[in-house]
């Protein structure tokens, strides 16, 4: 997952039994399915470039952790792509949780309804799970924090790219209240948009 790339296509990559750096950019976008030469080149950029000692030093000098096969929690193991791996700040054990996650602009109503849902959430001991971007997802995270309660962000960017930057007050504060930001994204990647590291 070193470029960003989704597991599946990660797997695909690596099990099929070629020496990738020899490898150009159309058998690279063949193997990943992708059509896109600029985003197939700059992936293989990234995933050839990628330091895996550099980045687990950098992981454990923020205070962070790299879980991957088994150490993934129970439901993340048990979907039919699970990330390669899964990059945690915070507190991440196996609670009970709700997704919280809409409109980057909500109307004043689902402002209100996210706010109290979360809350509501929250304060029934649930852990209230969002994506950190602007509108709903913020005004939920705050809402569980308001309630005492604990949130996680799946981030899609790098944990040390906190995206939109004007929200690492609210990762920072998520995390010392006892939550977690998650990301199977490496350190310094960037936002992503779904289908880039998702599909």
């Amino acid at each position: 997952n070193a470029a960003g790339i989704a597991a599946a296509k990660a797997r695909r990559l690596l099990d099929s039994g070629e020496d990738l750096s020899r490898l150009g950019v159309e058998e690279w976008g063949r193997l990943m399915e992708w059509n896109n030469a600029a985003r197939v080149a700059a992936a293989r950029e990234r995933a050839l470039s990628f330091d895996g000692e550099r980045e687990l030093a950098r992981v454990e000098a923020m205070g962070a952790r790299v879980l991957a096969g088994d150490e993934l929690p129970g439901l993340l193991r048990s979907i039919i792509d699970p990330p390669a791996a899964l990059y945690v700040l915070g507190e991440l054990e196996e609670r009970h949780a709700v997704a919280i996650v809409g409109s980057r602009g909500p109307t004043p109503y689902g402002q209100r309804m996210a706010r109290r849902l979360a809350g509501d959430v929250a304060g029934a001991g649930l852990v209230v799970v969002s994506g950190l971007a602007r509108g709903i997802d913020a005004l939920a995270h705050q809402a569980a924090l308001d309630a005492v309660g604990t949130t996680w962000a799946v981030m899609g960017s790098g944990l040390a790219r906190v995206y939109p930057a004007e929200h690492a007050d609210l990762a920072r504060r998520l995390v010392a209240a006892g939550g977690a930001l998650l990301s199977e994204l490496p350190l310094d990647i960037g936002f992503c948009r779904a289908d880039d590291h998702i599909g």
